[in-house]
């Protein structure tokens, strides 16, 4: 999975990452034992990469989600912007039967 990896982030990031687990990799083989330290490491170089590409995928969502919201409040504003434009001009409001005299 180092190829997803690869992909999904840059070197310095990558770099930064590999650092971050050969060190906690450290930590579990002190506590653990070489075996146990091996295993986890394994897993996390398995799983990492789609953590990664799950964080991206929520971050992708948010900026749409975020966008839409933003248009649909643009929507809404020239909406109103429109209606108090007609109507003080040309178009005349009808009356209701109980305001007419």
């Amino acid at each position: 999975m180092r190829w997803l990896l690869r992909w999904l982030v840059d070197d310095a990031d990558r770099h930064v990452i590999e650092n971050d687990l050969a060190e906690l990799y450290e930590v579990r083989r002190c506590l653990d034992g070489d075996r146990a330290a091996a295993r986890w490491l394994r897993r996390q170089r398995l799983v990492y990469p789609f953590h990664l590409l799950r964080d991206r995928i929520r971050t992708a969502r948010a900026d749409r989600s975020r966008t839409m919201a933003y248009l649909w409040r643009d929507i809404l504003y020239s909406a109103r912007s429109v209606q108090r434009t007609i109507s003080p001009c040309g178009a005349k409001r009808s009356m209701s039967p109980s305001t007419r005299s």
